[in-house]
């Protein structure tokens, strides 16, 4: 039997209105069964949302905003604090957020016990001054992403920022192989590696939404990034002129024109914007193979695909670029290391029929046992 902790502390890194549903968020269900209260500090990532928050309530100058309360969930945003890109081009900003979050979370904090509380975040920088200042709690940093290589980041800021908190917590999970072998060798501790998972119940089990009743459907569903490369989709809408193509993300500003083009090109392929996450399980069943399209950089070497698991649980054929971290999956995914490869595992895995293992390995990377790993890795217990 674990001794159950009675409260975690989270500091998120993206807004838990995300339309993908971050790692934490997917977690939060299961947690709720090992926490008696769990407080979330929500992220605000836009500067305008800011501003605007603090205009139409300047006390949010002073006081943590205290956004819904949920069963055992209490969910608190903080306004005055310098977003992420910004304190990345002026990094000594980020000692200004420490300031702000001590005094406006000080309240929040300071009754809750040492021995029964867990704090954690996984953002790599953010609140690194908060928890410098904390050092009586357990702290855990869960990093799920290569920070230093988004488009957005400044590489060597970035590193110098995160070593700062990996310096300053108890305990550092990571989402894949790659992102802890690579923080190992820049900080020389060890991560315990927690890959991503899936709610398999809510894929395995919805009920289909066939957008197209006459063609097979590839499908695609996440962020419409730089890392994911339409000169590949382009190819798939060529080559797969008698099925439709649906692609399912929000689009970003450096995409719009080049997915443009490929509407004029081909009256075969859907781009649909973001949907709502509750909508997406659906919208999977009704593909008859899930694609990830992605370009081959550092990274997507630190991913841990999400929508690979989701894929798998409504038991689709998958068809994916190759990189290290899906090796494991080759029983149950077409993995392709070229254009012409992926295209004709797209033929494979349109002709293929039921695959049982698939359903098996995606309720292995359940959520719920994600939880569990987390939860053991976090309160000291050996898993």
């Amino acid at each position: 039997m674990l001794n159950k902790a009675k409260t975690l502390v989270y500091l998120s890194a993206y807004p838990s209105s995300d339309p993908y549903k971050q790692r934490f968020f997917h977690m939060l269900p299961y947690y709720q069964n090992y926490f008696d209260n769990i407080i979330i500090v929500d992220a605000i990532l836009s500067f305008n949302e800011k501003l605007s928050g603090l205009s139409k309530q300047p006390k949010l100058l002073f006081q943590a905003q205290k956004y819904s309360e949920v069963d055992n969930v209490i969910t608190y945003k903080v306004y005055p604090t310098v977003p992420s890109r910004i304190g990345l081009r002026i990094p000594f900003l980020f000692s200004f957020n420490g300031f702000v979050l001590k005094r406006l979370l000080n309240k929040i904090i300071e009754p809750l016990t040492p021995e029964n509380t867990v704090i954690g975040t996984s953002h790599p920088y953010m609140y690194t001054g908060f928890l410098k200042g904390l050092s009586e709690y357990k702290i855990f940093y869960e990093c799920p992403d290569m920070y230093e290589e988004f488009p957005w980041s400044k590489r060597n800021v970035s590193i110098m920022l995160e070593r700062k908190l990996v310096k300053a917590v108890d305990y550092l999970i990571a989402s894949s192989h790659f992102i802890s072998e690579v923080k190992e060798m820049q900080f020389g501790r060890e991560f315990e590696v927690v890959t991503n998972g899936v709610d398999f119940e809510l894929f395995s089990k919805s009920d289909k939404l066939r957008l197209y009743s006459n063609k097979k459907v590839i499908g695609y569903v996440g962020a419409l990034e730089k890392w994911v490369d339409l000169d590949l989709i382009d190819k798939i809408a060529e080559s797969f002129k008698e099925n439709e193509i649906v692609i399912i993300g929000a689009m970003t500003d450096n995409v719009i024109v080049q997915i443009n083009e490929i509407k004029r090109k081909y009256s075969n392929i859907s781009f649909l914007g973001a949907k709502p996450y509750e909508e997406i399980p659906s919208l999977v069943k009704g593909f008859d193979i899930g694609i990830i399209p992605f370009r081959y950089s550092k990274l997507i070497e630190g991913v841990s695909p999400i929508k690979l698991y989701e894929y798998l649980a409504a038991s689709l054929p998958v068809v994916s670029i190759y990189w290290k971290e899906l090796k494991p999956f080759e029983n149950v995914a077409y993995l392709s290391n070229s254009d012409d490869e992926f295209i004709e595992n797209i033929r494979k895995g349109l002709d293929e029929g039921c695959n049982v293992e698939r359903e098996k390995v995606a309720s292995d990377n359940s959520w719920e046992n994600k939880t569990k790993e987390t939860y053991l890795t976090i309160t000291g217990h050996e898993s």
